[in-house]
């Protein structure tokens, strides 16, 4: 039985898992099973954290059962361990961010997504002074020290909020919920919101909320100007 087989029969029977959290793990489990990985000892640590999560919800919600009966009490201890080690790591981090001079409330709501784009750690650390906006600023990660602009970060985390509407939008046609910002020209702008998360950018109701120009009422619940109004609507036709 392979990997997929797995998912194709969890879901058939009506199981839920972390599948992000599960395939991290596998292909660590690979590596190791080969004898090679680049993965720092931290990462593995958080790993074996994410591992909790999984094996924890899964006994206690599919098999109704105590983890530390199943696995055993020595396993079921150490993987605590190292949960309880990221998880207070993870909140030093988490706070860290937090308290960055964020530009709006969705800005700061998305920061709580954002991971390495490296090694995938969620264990960051702004590196800014505490006087500068959080667009202007950049995020280290503690695990491996790759660091990337917060407004990078963004696209990450955009696509992991939005990906199911944004594919939508794109293979069925309609308003993505994300537009490019006429400000700073990255894809970062809510549509429900009409905000750029990046920069801070607002958008006037009487402006198209793709292209800035003179709106027309749109049945998307969108203003959008004659052109993009008839966009939506022959993407909406197909």
């Amino acid at each position: 039985v392979d990997v997929q087989q797995i998912k194709d029969r969890f879901e058939s029977l009506g199981i839920n898992a972390d599948w992000k959290k599960f395939d991290d793990l596998v292909k660590l489990r690979n590596e190791l099973e080969h004898y090679y990985s680049i993965v720092p000892i931290s990462r593995v640590r958080e790993l074996l954290a994410d591992a909790f999560v999984v094996l924890h919800s899964f006994i206690t919600e599919e098999l109704h059962a105590e983890p530390s009966h199943l696995l055993g009490t020595q396993t079921w201890e150490q993987l605590t361990e190292e949960s309880v080690v990221y998880d207070e790591a993870l909140t030093r981090s988490v706070t860290q961010i937090q308290s960055l001079p964020w530009l709006s409330n969705y800005s700061h709501e998305l920061a709580s997504s954002f991971r390495c784009a490296k090694c995938g750690s969620g264990l960051l650390t702004p590196l800014v002074n505490a006087d500068e906006p959080a667009d202007e600023s950049s995020l280290e990660c503690t695990i491996c020290g790759h660091a990337d602009r917060i407004c990078e970060m963004y696209d990450a985390a955009l696509e992991e909020r939005f990906g199911s509407d944004l594919y939508y939008a794109a293979s069925k046609g309609g308003t993505a919920p994300v537009a490019e910002c006429y400000e700073c020209g990255r894809m970062s702008m809510l549509l429900e919101a009409l905000e750029c998360v990046c920069c801070g950018s607002k958008r006037d109701l009487t402006e198209c909320a793709i292209c800035g120009g003179p709106t027309s009422k749109s049945h998307t619940g969108y203003d959008l100007c004659d052109y993009h109004q008839y966009v939506v609507e022959k993407e909406s036709d197909k």
